[in-house]
């Protein structure tokens, strides 16, 4: 089903795979001030979860989840240098927050040959 999304998207469904986060409110606002390479953690600040605590993720314990940011973070900052522009979101298209993607998630499993959002 992950290869039939577009490549923006199956960051964003692998991130919450390998976290265990299912909150898109949580997810797509995520931003690189967030991400801590050296301490190999990922945070989300008091007030911008569903039960308003913070939380902190240990993404160097994976090394998927950890190579799946550094893939981000490569292809941000090759975006940044093309566009002179700041991109301060770890998920994007083209370097503007993604909103919502339920139509790219629908024809994916459209092309999977699974039940989608659509099914009853």
């Amino acid at each position: 089903m992950c290869a039939h999304l577009p490549a923006d998207i199956r960051a964003v469904a692998t991130f919450a795979y390998l976290t265990g986060w299912r909150s898109r409110s949580e997810i797509l606002p995520l931003r690189w001030k967030q991400v801590d390479f050296a301490a190999g953690t990922v945070r989300l600040e008091p007030g911008t979860t569903k039960n308003d605590e913070g939380r902190m993720f240990p993404f160097a314990v994976l090394p998927d989840l950890a190579d799946l940011l550094r893939r981000q973070w490569d292809a941000t900052m090759q975006l940044q240098v093309e566009t002179g522009r700041i991109v301060p979101w770890v998920f994007h298209r083209h370097g503007r927050p993604i909103k919502s993607f339920y139509g790219a998630w629908r024809e994916a499993c459209r092309k999977a040959g699974v039940p989608g959002p659509d099914s009853a």
